[in-house]
């Protein structure tokens, strides 16, 4: 298979690599020709030149039905093999828990400040400062999401319990002796 460069203008490493690619390919896939025997004479009888070419056929196919069969044969164990292999490697990588690398969380401000110093030795003070504030950030997020629930449930309770107390100061007020009486309503 030749590959012209004056036609496409591809540079010479890239026809080489296609052309060396397409000997590995012809080594590994080579094209299976069928041979026809060259005619001698023209037979007398068209019959039996006939019987024989099905003759023929029926050889090659049952050559590549042999080849391919061989071929399955030992190609599909070896599959098989592997499937099993990585059917078993998934089961123990999801078997088996993540594991992270933690380090110990510093009690005191004393040992926050030694931390601190330390990362300050090894890394630039602007990084340590966006570290900073990135945790900070992370926190607040954290907490405001662990308290929200709280905070809602306890407005609910308030705004409850202050319509129970209004609605309490309005029925003691309208039971109250007035100038109307009990007829006059608070609403």
């Amino acid at each position: 298979m030749a590959i012209k460069n004056e036609e496409n203008h591809v540079p010479d490493e890239v026809t080489e690599a296609a052309t060396l690619a397409a000997q590995l390919h012809e080594q590994l896939f080579p094209v299976e020709t069928l041979e026809e025997p060259a005619p001698a004479e023209e037979p007398a009888k068209e019959e039996p030149a006939q019987e024989q070419q099905p003759v023929a056929d029926e050889e090659t196919f049952e050559k590549r039905y042999k080849t391919l069969e061989g071929k399955y044969k030992a190609e599909v164990p070896t599959m098989a093999a592997q499937i099993r292999q990585l059917k078993q490697d998934l089961a123990a990588m999801q078997a088996a828990p993540l594991k992270t690398e933690t380090t110990e969380v510093p009690q005191t401000n004393d040992q926050l400040e030694e931390v601190l110093a330390n990362l300050r030795k090894e890394y630039p003070d602007q990084l340590i400062d966006n570290l900073q504030l990135l945790s900070r950030l992370e926190a607040e997020k954290i907490t405001r999401d662990a308290v929200k629930p709280f905070v809602e449930s306890n407005a609910n309770r308030e705004e409850a319990l202050s319509q129970a107390k209004a609605d309490q100061f309005v029925n003691v007020i309208s039971a109250l002796p007035g100038p109307c009486g009990p007829e006059c309503s608070i609403v």
